[in-house]
């Protein structure tokens, strides 16, 4: 889009000569001042006497008629000027003794007018000397102002012109309302741009163009210029209703450009529909709409003067005709009249869905009607005219959903007639459903995306996997925001461009990316092998549920009140006896639990298992590193050991598929992963790290790691945060690659994930830890719903609180923190050092008779001083033995791999803050070793509570970000199914109906669902909730090819680092 060359501004020497001549037409001794706002320049003439305003005017328009320049005299000084607005006024006053407007393209019709007001005067004055001279010697009417009626024929007669498509005309009509703007306007008419190829419109038949009427391929063009950048707010509905006032039904739409004076683009622009209201409500009335049918009736019964009322229940409409002459005895429409008006209005119009019309005559007060009829409509008689819009919409169409859409968020059938209202594009592929909103002005999420998510609901469309939204200002062609939903787990997300929609429906094309090709068959019969097993897994697992809750041993969950009912005295009595018993049985059982445990664990047994047991430490080698100061024979043994555990080679390109897929119990011709990075040396970096201690080894490192990234490049572009889950599973090496490949260009991305992070670590992490030039440009949030669990107990939090550096934090950044939970009046600084020494000393005494006690009761047990040797008795006489047979199967033999050891303690971070982890989750193997621990015993998903600190973090954290115009993705990472059961599973349901309504009104904040893309994918994890290296690298791809996530680009590629990438 060309702009048009800004106006220069006048230059000094012109508008003095200008103020000079106009000057010396009013008065010798005048003196003159002039405004351009807008197309208006105001012009302000002071006199020492009262000016004569019909002599000055005519003086002026004359002049203007006269000059050899005509117009332009004052056109080239003040280009945009349309109009001049004359102020005339003594010196020493305030207040104007008369105004007049001039219109410099109606200056014929201003000196008709001035000369009919010249006889109208020298008719009073000859009145006046007949009868006396007025009594201050001035005749009357003489400085009376111009007439009313000669500006308002003016006026019309500028409306009559703009509504015939004048150019100039509907200038002036715009500069009424961006006058006071202080804005100046041109219109112009240019040809529309072609059709889209490939549009069923965009023919190459050139008879066809030829015949296609000139007026249907033009636009009217508006451009606007001021000394500033006026909002779209101001200008948007005001100029739209201008626009649609005039009914230029010559053109299919106006293009308003906005252009700050002196700049050589555009600032912005905006689409204005101006289809005619009746070709409007024409289409509307076709899918059935009772209120377009209503108006449409009521237009087609104004010479019957008869009023129309309109009610539908369910297949027919009701229509109640009332006559609006007042008369005695009360008119009735009459019956054939109505009748002929309307009947073959309806046959056209053909209503979507409506079978018939009732149409009753009747008095305006009367109860009941005069005369009824019942028109048979074509829906009666044509199948495909019957069906409702909603189950049109149900079956796929998605111009009945569109419609629909349109009309759920245009309520008011008034204002969407007056500027276009809300439009709705629908657009199918891949399964995928997107919806563009756009109105002139850009409706937000909020209003948006709930009405559609409630309405799509309710319509249960079928064969649609995923929903997408985009709102925008009209005529823009990328969205200002985007929202997506998936209804269905998604087997990929479409690596390709964003979803883009047509600026108008008349060239409307197939603008979103081609769908990709149908799966092959074989995929998709194993995945439906899959879905029915999984369906079948959990209908037994419902089965068996419900046969425990038969029995009466277990309830629901949901059954059981947090705050059960009071008990009577009676009943308190008898509770407090039944407690003493059970406690006394208790403490007996432990007693005696204790003592045979004891018995079982004498020296005996364990001297004669002790090869056993040395072969069940060897395992355990990996996770326990025993403080030895010398290595002896059977610590060379384990580490022999774990060198033959090494995960095999991938294969190679060339590499046979028989070999490979022999080489493992996991495809690992499928597993990809970056190359192996250089470890960062976080001993050597924590010493010279500027932060205090946090009480956490990783966050402690991280901060150290990030400062040395702030001193050699500046802060990241992408910030990936989180816990373990974003710490393991997002990999920066392959998101950069990925972004660089689509091009991005070369984005820095450091991952901050710290093993237990919660909302209220991120929060503290980025809000008070990093200063403000020290924040990414987007910031990835990788978690789950027990990060935002307010119900338990944030242990790592609670331990950064007490730390030197969030001491120190409070110095630096003082805040006020609740002192008491319990007490919300109660606050105290955390800069004050006396609490915080306070708080100290009560926790270090806590723990010292935790401690005592514990050793008092160890020195009393008779298995607590043996209970290594427990451990190893339990090991070795029932899990050695089940085990026996699995690790002696030739599969297990011949293929060892990690998957069945633990995460070796000393794994270490990359530079860019990542944990690869090369472990993979067996469940057949990793449970023998590890219990497992179901969700309501889940210190994680303890009293788990979505609303609370967690959630007031967040919410605080996004403030923050918004604040700075950071976006935060927010992605629930995978898990797998062997995780989630079905407490979990409630929970992070919940969690994600949580994160999906702050996705809906939250700006920069994104929702990204991951969560159940591979539950039984397990070579991708290192246990049931955490990925490894493998699934970090698929992870990250993903992201990267997400389309919802507005990714910056670099800021400048050629300083791009190579050699970030390079292993």
């Amino acid at each position: 889009m060309t702009a048009k060359p800004f106006t220069k501004p006048p230059m000094p020497n012109a508008e003095q000569s200008l103020n000079d001549w106009i000057a010396h037409l009013f008065a010798s001794n005048a003196r003159v001042q002039m405004r351009l706002r807008g197309n208006v320049l105001h012009v302000l003439t002071e006199t020492p006497h009262r000016l004569h305003q019909s002599g000055a005017v005519t003086r002026l328009v004359d002049a203007l008629m006269h000059h050899p320049a005509g117009t332009d005299v004052i056109t080239t000084v003040y280009p945009q000027a349309y109009q001049l607005y004359i102020y005339s006024r003594r010196r020493g006053h305030s207040q104007p003794d008369w105004t007049a407007p001039i219109y410099l393209n109606r200056l014929e019709h201003h000196q008709v007018q001035l000369q009919q007001q010249a006889g109208a005067s020298l008719k009073i004055a000859d009145a006046v000397q007949h009868d006396g001279a007025a009594p201050n010697g001035v005749p009357s009417g003489v400085n009376d102002p111009l007439p009313d009626d000669s500006t308002t024929a003016i006026v019309l007669s500028h409306l009559s012109l703009a509504k015939q498509g004048d150019a100039d005309a509907i200038a002036w009509y715009l500069s009424e309302v961006l006058s006071s703007l202080d804005v100046g306007v041109w219109v112009s008419v240019r040809a529309a741009s072609r059709p889209v190829p490939g549009h069923p419109d965009a023919t190459t038949d050139t008879e066809a163009h030829a015949e296609e009427s000139a007026s249907d391929r033009q636009r009217l063009w508006v451009w606007c210029e001021a000394a500033y950048s006026p909002d779209p707010l101001l200008i948007a509905e005001p100029v739209t209703e201008r626009l649609r006032q005039l009914e230029l039904s010559q053109f299919k739409d106006a293009a308003i450009v906005i252009q700050v004076h002196g700049e050589d683009t555009p600032d912005w622009s905006l689409r204005v529909d101006l289809t005619p209201a009746d070709e409007m409500l024409r289409e509307w009335a076709r899918w059935g709409d009772e209120g377009a049918i209503a108006r449409l009736l009521d237009a087609a019964l104004r010479e019957q003067a008869a009023a129309v009322t309109m009610e539908r229940k369910d297949e027919s409409l009701h229509c109640i005709m009332r006559s609006r002459l007042t008369a005695e005895p009360p008119a009735i429409p009459d019956e054939a009249a109505v009748m002929a008006a309307i009947a073959p209005l309806l046959e056209e119009l053909a209503p979507q869905g409506v079978h018939r019309l009732m149409v009753y005559g009747q008095a305006p007060d009367a109860d009941t009607p005069d005369w009824v009829r019942c028109l048979n409509l074509p829906a009666l008689e044509h199948p495909d005219l019957a069906i409702a819009p909603t189950e049109l919409a149900k079956q796929g169409n998605l111009a009945a959903l569109a419609y629909l859409l349109t009309r759920l968020l245009n309520p008011d059938l008034e204002a969407q007639l007056a500027t276009g209202g809300i439009r709705i594009q629908a657009l199918q592929r891949d399964q995928l459903l997107h919806i563009m909103a756009d109105a002139p002005i850009c409706p937000t999420r909020r209003q948006v995306v709930p009405q559609i998510l409630d309405f799509l609901e309710v319509v249960n469309l079928s064969d649609i996997k995923g929903l997408r939204l985009y709102g925008r200002r009209a005529g823009q062609q990328r969205p200002a925001w985007s929202f997506g939903k998936d209804l269905e787990a998604r087997p990929a997300i479409v690596p390709k461009a964003e979803s883009m929609f047509a600026v108008s429906d008349q060239y409307v094309g197939d603008l979103l990316s081609p769908s990709e090709g149908d799966e092959s068959n074989a995929e998709a019969e194993s995945r439906a092998i899959a879905r029915a097993f999984q369906t079948a897994w959990q209908q037994g697992r419902d089965q068996v549920r419900q046969f425990l809750y038969d029995t009466q041993l277990v309830v629901p969950q949901q059954e059981l009140t947090r705050t059960p009912t009071p008990l009577t005295a009676e009943d308190s009595q008898d509770a407090v006896k039944i407690g003493l018993v059970w406690a006394t049985v208790g403490i007996l059982l432990a007693l005696q639990v204790d003592w045979v445990f004891g018995q079982l664990v004498k020296p005996g047994p364990v001297a004669d298992n002790r090869n056993a047991a040395s072969a069940a430490e060897t395992s355990e080698s990996v996770v326990n590193t025993a403080a030895n100061d010398a290595l002896t024979d059977d610590a060379w043994e384990r580490q022999d050991w774990l060198a033959e555990q090494q995960l095999p080679a991938l294969p190679g390109p060339d590499a046979d598929e028989s070999t490979a897929a022999t080489d493992s119990v996991f495809n690992d011709e499928q597993l990809v992963a970056s190359p192996d990075r250089s470890l960062a040396p976080t001993t050597d970096l924590l010493s010279h790290s500027p932060y205090p201690s946090f009480r956490s080894q990783q966050m402690d490192e991280k901060l150290a790691l990030y400062h040395q990234l702030l001193a050699e490049s500046g802060p990241p572009d992408v910030l990936v945060i989180g816990s373990s889950r974003a710490l393991r599973g997002v990999d920066p090496a392959a998101l950069q690659r990925e972004l660089a490949a689509l091009g991005q260009g070369e984005l820095s991305v450091f991952n901050f994930g710290v093993n237990g992070s919660t909302a209220q670590v991120v929060d503290l992490t980025i809000r008070r830890v990093l200063k403000p030039d020290q924040l990414p440009r987007i910031i990835i949030w990788a978690d789950g719903a027990r990060a935002f669990n307010s119900g338990r107990t944030d242990i790592t939090f609670n331990a950064i609180e007490a730390s030197d550096g969030y001491r120190e934090l409070g110095r630096r950044n003082p805040e006020v923190v609740t002192a008491n939970a319990d007490d919300p009046d109660a606050v105290v600084n955390v800069t004050d050092d006396e609490p915080q020494a306070i708080g100290e000393a009560l926790r270090g005494s806590y723990q010292a008779l935790d401690q005592t006690l514990s050793d008092q009761l160890g020195e009393r047990s008779a298995i607590y001083p043996d209970r290594d040797e427990l451990k190893a008795f339990v090991r070795d006489r029932l899990l050695t033995p089940l085990t026996a047979s699995i690790s002696s199967s030739p599969d297990a033999a011949s293929s060892p791999n990690t998957s069945d050891l633990a995460i070796p303690e000393g794994s270490q971070i990359d530079f860019d803050g990542f944990l690869a982890l090369d472990v993979r989750f067996n469940p057949a193997t990793y449970f023998q070793l590890y219990a497992r621990v179901a969700g309501a015993y889940d210190s994680d998903y303890e009293d788990f509570a979505l609303e609370g600190k967690q959630t007031a973090a967040f919410e605080q954290l996004l403030d923050y970000t918004q604040q700075r115009n950071i976006p935060v993705i927010f992605v629930n990472t995978p898990l797998t199914d062997e995780y989630l059961d079905g407490y979990r599973s409630d929970a992070e349901e919940d969690f994600q109906r949580l994160m999906l309504r702050y996705s809906a009104t939250e700006e920069d904040f994104i929702f990204r669902d991951l969560g159940q893309v591979w539950t039984n994918r397990y070579d991708y994890f290192s246990d049931p909730s955490h990925l490894n290296r493998y699934g970090a690298y698929q992870v990250s791809l993903r992201l990267a090819q997400d389309p919802m996530i507005p990714w910056p680009r670099a800021r400048d590629l050629s300083a791009a680092n190579p050699d970030r990438l390079s292993p």
